[in-house]
């Protein structure tokens, strides 16, 4: 099983790296320089990518290695995923020799057996790399490996230059790869490279989409305890949150920002709902409302200039012109799209995600627990999933009391009820009979979507306010669109008083 965190880097940074003072007691020997060039192999539509694999001959000297790669896991960074790693006597795979290695009723083991994909697999791309590795022996045993590699990923005239750190736990606890990527991220400002070599190699051939990812089901059984389930609702969250990393970094498509705000929702919510039993650190909370601010920024103006303005200009006089006030809400959203993009792209999310995880990883909450907070986490799933429906079904009736006629600021407060209130039934949904949340569902979503527009349009009317008083071109424009929103918000306050008579006559499911 191999075990490594990527960091992208300059060459300036993999110089800083390699003088690093903190590094020097570490070393087990010299660090020692290596070529390497390495061909990736596949079949012509790319079968073995499909299936999430990685071949390749690495060229060491005069010698050859084929290493097979499956597609594993990622957080935070760090690649878990099973290696497969043999000899061979020419830069060619031997499928053969593969094949005796691989587990037999294993998936890659089936693919490998068909008769004609040694015959079928040909060149895709190569790397060239210069490597300096540094073997580093930590006090407790932990073993690493760190490698610097400066070089270029090819694929016939496409090509992309590589420069990245890989640290490989060659022996001990994965936490030391944590525990090493912050200290680096620390000393010399990097980023998480969110690809692998194969994989940047493979979009040199087919450009990915960085399409959104959005919450999948979260899987919970009845017999699980409140630990359990809140660890499995915690990686559930924080999938969607990596999974739309580059999707931010990368796509001009405003769904990534969303989804990944959402995930950041979502797992707040969760740590919300096992609050005072498990304490968050309040560092990280902080980190977590700072990257949540500047996809929100970008979200809100998205929203604005895509949904909340359209059609509000529709029956204007022809001879008013709101193209100025337009076209300065759309620069705005731009530079907020921008720099949302470069705060998950930097240095200070990369350590916020990597300590969020070993947070999660190392089950860090059980320090310090006393006996009855133990003895809490440890009860069955489905006794707190009740009480904590119930709970929060409480709350978003005593906030939503007179909800129609509620003032911006109270309804919002009734609003953040709803979707807490949504989010835990969706976390435990699988817990209860399909039949049992499904009115109930129907209905939440109904009145949260309904909330969800009212306060688009609250914040569509502040960020107008807010472009009037900054940009004198845009104060008639501004003016008059508000009143549009304004107006649209007061018809809707019959759908409103509807939605929540509807909910009123529900109770939490049991």
């Amino acid at each position: 099983m191999e075990r490594e965190i990527k960091l992208q880097a300059s060459k300036d940074q993999l110089k800083q790296i390699r003088l690093l003072p903190v590094l020097v007691p570490l070393l087990e020997r010299p660090p020692r320089t290596e070529h390497l060039v390495s061909t990736y192999f596949d079949t012509q539509d790319l079968i073995f990518h499909e299936q999430g694999l990685a071949l390749r001959v690495r060229a060491i000297s005069d010698a050859f290695v084929q290493t097979l790669k499956t597609e594993g896991s990622t957080k935070a960074g760090m690649y878990v995923r099973e290696e497969y790693e043999t000899p061979v006597d020419a830069n060619a795979p031997d499928i053969n020799v593969l094949r005796n290695c691989i587990p037999k009723k294993s998936l890659v083991a089936r693919l490998l057996a068909m008769t004609d994909v040694g015959t079928a697999l040909v060149p895709q791309f190569t790397t060239t790399v210069k490597r300096t590795v540094l073997s580093l022996r930590f006090p407790d045993g932990d073993e690493v490996e760190l490698a610097l590699d400066d070089g270029v990923i090819e694929s016939g005239s496409s090509s992309e230059v590589l420069q990245e750190i890989e640290l490989e736990l060659k022996n001990g606890k994965p936490d030391r790869l944590y525990h090493l990527a912050l200290d680096l991220l620390r000393a010399v400002p990097m980023r998480i490279a969110t690809l692998s070599k194969g994989e940047r190699g493979y979009n040199l051939i087919r450009p990915m989409s960085h399409a959104a990812t959005g919450a999948q089901p979260v899987e919970l059984r009845k017999k699980d305890t409140v630990e359990a389930a809140f660890e499995c609702i915690v990686q559930n969250c924080l999938a969607q949150i990596q999974g739309n990393e580059l999707g931010v970094i990368k796509s001009a498509d405003a769904e990534p920002v969303h989804q990944m705000r959402v995930g950041i929702r979502r797992l707040r919510s969760a740590l919300d709902l096992v609050e005072p039993l498990i304490v968050f650190p309040v560092s990280l909370e902080v980190e977590l409302k700072w990257i949540a601010g500047k996809l929100g920024a970008a979200r809100d103006w998205e929203v604005l200039v895509t949904s909340s303005l359209s059609g509000t200009f529709g029956d204007a006089h022809s001879d008013f012109d709101a193209q100025a006030m337009i076209g300065i809400a759309r620069e705005t959203a731009r530079q907020h799209r921008t720099e949302a993009a470069a705060a998950v792209d930097c240095t200070r999310y990369a350590c916020l995600i990597i300590e969020v995880t070993r947070w999660f990883e190392q089950s860090q909450w059980r320090e310090g627990l006393d006996e009855e907070r133990r003895d809490a986490l440890s009860r069955p799933v489905s006794e707190f999933a009740a009480e904590a429906l119930h709970e929060r079904h409480r709350k978003l009736m005593k906030r939503g009391r007179h909800l129609p006629d509620l003032d911006p600021n109270t309804r919002h407060r009734a609003r953040i009820a709803a979707k807490k209130l949504r989010y835990a039934m969706e976390f435990f949904a699988t817990l209860y009979e399909k039949k049992t949340l499904r009115n109930y569902a129907a209905t939440l979503t109904q009145l949260q979507d309904d909330l969800g527009w009212r306060n688009d349009l609250a914040v569509a009317d502040r960020l107008l306010r807010d472009l009037a008083a900054t940009a004198p071109d845009a104060v008639v424009s501004a003016a008059y669109a508000r009143g549009f929103l304004a107006s649209r918000m007061a018809e809707d306050y019959g759908k409103l008083k509807m939605l929540w008579s509807e909910f009123k006559r529900l109770s939490a499911p049991k």
